[in-house]
């Protein structure tokens, strides 16, 4: 866990903590990033009206709009106060994309757990507090939409659940003293005391309950960011999501585990499968970075200093356009020995076969109906998701496989 490992690492940047927000499906997990961002803005959360005042800020994608659920990890930059600085990060809670939750957890030291105060431990509860655990995170566990009834929580059972949970997966001593805390999102208030919570869901003030009470708890309770204490010193960041930009061309995001880079400062990879590495020379070539960028909510921004330095998690632009997921971006003038070790993937549960539509219909609708064209977007997905492959259909069908998990 981080306690121990921070024994043999050195601490890399004391104001800084990274931090993922993980939860099942509709636990509330965005709405409490959106009133953590305000707060951290100055604004007084207990003061807004209702959630629309601020709905959903991270869930940007259309498909995330209209299903009003998280599908791809979203990290955001808090400044707080006149040093410190959080990056959150905004996790699915759909078992479908469990995929995007292992990923995120490897750049980050701790984990706020929320689960719904009503509802309790659900299975993808198990599924995130099972891959916290085995990371070494440490927890901190919000019991939230405690607006909507208390009576799970003042029995002492959703809190019983959770620490049952933790034991049944094996977390260490360090683990199993997280803190507890009690919210509204909603309501834009938080408190670790039952009682005040139990006062304010009945009417009374929630006087000094903002959310800068949690922001303040991730200060004290996570740790800021750690390396081995190897010595290294040359740039290295993990890819933990790769993106396209039509002005900026190739972007990945990840966390700068060692070294620093700046704008202009050329740019290679380092695979994390070498049998699986891109063999065009262009793709592969060295590029100078072009930008060096935070996410301020769903708002792109430099990053306050322009140099990327160990500690932080930042997306970089200018990368060469054949890095993938999991490959190492370090700098051409002082590359390190080897790519960053990244978790292993879970193999693959499912199979499903796409290709040119035959039926009586086809060609009543849709453009991009090619058998080709089909399995070109298909490739295209798999550089930004490591959950799935693509492989070739039966031979002479023109149809792509994809394999990839999910439940059974």
């Amino acid at each position: 866990n981080n306690s121990i490992r921070c024994m043999s690492s050195v601490i890399l940047d004391q104001n800084i903590r990274n931090l993922a927000i993980v939860a099942h499906v509709d636990h509330g997990k965005t709405t409490l990033v959106d009133k953590l961002l305000l707060s951290s803005q100055g604004v007084d959360t207990t003061s807004l009206s209702s959630v629309g005042e601020a709905a959903r800020l991270l869930d940007a994608g259309d498909l995330e709009k209209e299903r009003g659920i998280t599908i791809t990890s979203k990290p955001t930059y808090v400044r707080y106060g006149p040093e410190k600085v959080l990056n959150i990060v905004d996790t699915p809670g759909h078992a479908d994309f469990a995929g995007e939750v292992d990923r995120v957890l490897s750049m980050v030291d701790g984990v706020c757990l929320v689960v719904d105060g009503e509802e309790g431990v659900m299975s993808q509860t198990k599924y995130v507090v099972e891959r916290a655990v085995r990371a070494g995170l440490s927890p901190l566990l919000l019991l939230n939409k405690l607006d909507r009834g208390m009576e799970a929580v003042k029995s002492g059972q959703v809190e019983s659940d959770v620490f049952d949970l933790f034991c049944a997966l094996g977390a260490t001593d360090e683990q199993m003293e997280y803190p507890t805390y009690y919210a509204s999102a909603k309501g834009g208030w938080v408190t670790d005391d039952l009682d005040r919570a139990e006062a304010v869901v009945k009417g009374g003030s929630m006087e000094g309950l903002g959310m800068d009470n949690l922001l303040d708890a991730f200060l004290e309770h996570f740790p800021p960011p750690a390396a081995p204490a190897n010595g290294e010193e040359s740039f290295a960041l993990a890819a933990t999501m790769v993106g396209y930009d039509k002005f900026l061309g190739r972007t990945v995001t990840g966390l700068v585990s060692s070294g620093s880079a700046a704008l202009g400062d050329k740019a290679i990879f380092l695979p994390r499968d070498p049998a699986s590495a891109s063999t065009d020379k262009k793709a592969t070539a060295p590029t100078p970075l072009s930008g060096v960028f935070v996410y301020e909510g769903v708002t792109r921004a430099p990053l306050p200093g322009g140099v990327a330095a160990a500690g932080q998690i930042v997306t970089l632009s200018g990368v060469p356009d054949g890095v993938k997921v999991g490959d190492t971006i370090t700098r051409l003038d002082d590359p390190v020995a080897e790519a960053v070790e990244t978790p292993p993937l879970a193999p693959p549960t499912l199979s499903m076969g796409f290709g040119a539509n035959d039926s009586p219909l086809a060609g009543r609708e849709g453009t991009i109906v090619q058998a080709s064209r089909i399995a070109s977007r298909l490739r295209q997905e798999v550089d930004n998701n490591v959950t799935l492959s693509v492989g070739e259909g039966e031979e002479g069908s023109e149809s792509s496989v994809v394999y990839a998990r999910g439940e059974l």
